[in-house]
């Protein structure tokens, strides 16, 4: 699903179509919880379709690859090195995304909109760079539209050898470079009006049946968000 802002009609495609979904979250007083993960579910199927590019377009945007240096923050897997070898190439699911958003979003506290803004951020990247979102690359571009994000509507953002410790994986090098990437395929348009942070808002409310996120959001998890998003808004 694409989201775009008012007044544009329908999304690409929809999710739960079938489903009655009704959230007791505002755009006041959210349920962090269900943004992260509905924000989860756009950004699953950005891979998807991302994997569908003609192979000379993944090729072109080689800097955001994890190839050489893997990002991961799932939950914890008791798997063999093997298994969790062939795990980092498939599509990953909805839970996982929202586990790797949520480590972050947890270590750095920022406020709970800046995981909004960030989707706008690559929603743009989309647009005006054709950029895919792939299984080797959607973990850097994710942290890449973080940064961006809370420097932008945080007036307590963290400078990026923060994320490095946050993301041990990743130098400070390379960090900068990630975001500086970023910054020029989007033109360093990073602005984000009110109108525009409410269509993403509401149309993420849409996306996912409060059963799906009950299923990755365990009662002491959805606690701390809670908690997290009462002190951060």
């Amino acid at each position: 699903m694409q989201l775009k802002p008012a007044p544009v009609a329908a999304p690409k495609r929809s999710f739960n179509s079938t489903s009655s979904v009704f959230l007791i979250s505002t755009i006041s007083k959210p349920d962090v919880g269900e943004i992260l993960f509905c924000v989860a579910v756009c950004i699953h199927d950005r891979i998807a379709q991302g994997e569908e590019a003609p192979a000379s377009l993944k090729k072109r945007f080689a800097f955001f690859s994890e190839e050489t240096n893997p990002m991961y923050a799932g939950p914890k897997d008791d798997s063999e090195g093997e298994a969790q070898k062939r795990l980092r190439r498939d599509l990953p699911s909805e839970e996982m995304i929202y586990h790797t958003i949520r480590s972050v979003f947890e270590c750095a506290h920022f406020p709970f909109e800046c995981v909004v803004v960030s989707l706008i951020y690559i929603e743009r990247l989309i647009d005006m760079s054709s950029v895919p979102i792939l299984i080797t690359s959607w973990r850097p571009i994710v942290l890449a539209s973080l940064i961006l994000a809370q420097k932008v509507w945080d007036d307590k953002s963290l400078f990026n050898v923060e994320f490095s410790i946050f993301c041990p994986m990743l130098t400070l090098k390379e960090i900068n470079h990630l975001e500086k990437k970023f910054l020029e395929l989007i033109d360093y348009d990073v602005s984000v009006n009110a109108s525009l942070y409410a269509s993403y808002y509401f149309q993420l409310r849409t996306l996912c049946p409060s059963d799906a996120v009950d299923k990755v959001l365990d009662p002491k998890a959805s606690a701390r968000l809670e908690v997290s998003g009462a002190e951060l808004t």
